[in-house]
């Protein structure tokens, strides 16, 4: 549990999120960091706060070049670095099942897009997705949840893989696979953290 001495994203902020990422401060200056040695490495909401801490880490650079004054406010405030600022935000955002936003604060003001059609194909201890948008405009990231033998609920203890959305099909590859029935959901967003409609229950074989 996080415990505060101020707001979330001030600089006493300390503790866990999702019993993997950890809130801290060095020298005054808060920061987050993964958790060492988590319990259960391989749990599902740990492997769902890990894909999205990873993603918000790789797609910072991109976000830097385009938004870098907007974080640069909050990171004022919170005595922090602007990468460090647009990753508690977003982990923040995510515990509350919320979408990435580019901006701060999220405006949440963006028209969603269309749900996405998803063809599985399931093989040897794989499987592939064709998603297709007939919108794509309207979708800047794409979310993919999976569960096995059953539809997957979308949440942060689902959540698999996260894409920034180009043009009206992309692949996405999952493996390796245990042997089974496995059951995808794809949902959209837009760059300002409105949810688009989720896909139909996508089921992919794999042997």
């Amino acid at each position: 549990m996080v415990k505060v001495s101020g707001p979330a994203m001030g600089t006493e902020a300390s503790g866990t999120i999702g019993k993997e990422l950890v809130f801290s401060s060095w020298k005054g200056r808060a920061y987050v960091r993964r958790r060492a040695t988590p319990t259960d490495p391989h749990s599902p909401k740990q492997l769902s706060f890990r894909t999205m801490f990873s993603y918000l880490a790789k797609i910072y650079p991109t976000v830097e070049l385009y938004f870098a004054d907007q974080w640069e406010i909050l990171a004022h405030e919170s005595n922090v670095t602007r990468a460090n600022a647009f990753l508690k935000y977003n982990l923040e955002r995510w515990a509350q099942f919320k979408p990435i936003s580019w901006y701060y604060p999220a405006t949440e003001e963006g028209t969603p897009g269309d749900a996405p059609t998803v063809t599985p194909t399931g093989g040897q201890r794989h499987a592939r997705l064709l998603i297709h948008y007939d919108t794509p405009e309207s979708t800047e990231l794409t979310y993919i949840f999976r569960q096995l033998d059953s539809e997957p609920t979308p949440g942060t203890d689902t959540l698999v893989a996260i894409f920034q959305y180009i043009g009206e099909d992309n692949n996405f590859h999952d493996s390796p696979l245990a042997a089974g029935q496995w059951h995808y959901i794809v949902r959209g967003a837009t760059g300002d953290g409105v949810w688009c409609p989720p896909s139909d229950d996508a089921v992919a074989t794999v042997t």
